[in-house]
């Protein structure tokens, strides 16, 4: 029993989530998550053997798969398959803005494509807080009105429902905002800024 143990895949997970040099997440800040997996069975140089199973018709090695899910695991927003290389560690390290309070709740998923039983699930909860003070002198970017939708739509975490996007200077009176050109983009920041003649 004790030979079948040490023979099996076992993983150790390590999760990091939060903001560089703050204790807590405001809005607009970015959000880093930094996932560390490591084969604990094995010693350095090892490599993980062949399934050991009657039901396969051939050699195979198992394979585990990173997912990143919410907490009902309906909705998946990322899936990775881990390469260790011979390396002892696989690391996954991925940031994202902010943009709304409350809490952020998912589950990194560590799955086996050949063992049951060996699948690791860890619940982060993460608890956005108002906007901190800006920095002197510090100038928000002033992104696109397209891209600001965009941004909100493909949040890994959190989806904005589209009633709740707002802009400072849009209204539905005005119709669809018009796409900038990069020339004419460049001269609304520059006039903005006071450069523009």
């Amino acid at each position: 029993m004790e030979k079948c143990i040490d023979a099996l895949p076992l993983l150790d997970v390590n999760i990091e989530a939060g903001t560089l040099g703050h204790e807590e997440v405001g809005v607009n800040d970015l959000l880093n998550v930094k996932i560390k997996v490591k084969l604990s069975q094995l010693a350095k140089g090892q490599e993980s053997g062949y399934v050991h199973s009657r039901q396969y018709p051939f050699l195979k090695r198992d394979e585990w798969f990173l997912l990143i899910t919410d907490r009902s695991l309906s909705s998946i927003a990322m899936v990775e398959k881990l390469d260790f290389d011979g390396k002892e560690e696989y690391v996954k390290e991925f940031q994202e803005k902010v943009t709304r309070t409350g809490p952020i709740n998912f589950v990194v998923l560590l799955v086996n494509d050949s063992y049951k039983g060996l699948d690791i699930l860890e619940k982060v909860d993460l608890e956005v807080t108002e906007e901190r003070e800006k920095m002197v002198g510090y100038k928000e970017y002033e992104y696109l009105k397209e891209d600001l939708v965009e941004i909100k739509q493909t949040s890994t975490f959190k989806r904005t429902p589209p009633e709740e996007i707002k802009f400072d200077d849009y209204s539905e009176d005005e119709g669809k905002p018009e796409v900038e050109t990069d020339e004419a983009e460049l001269l609304r920041r520059l006039k903005r800024d006071g450069m523009a003649a």
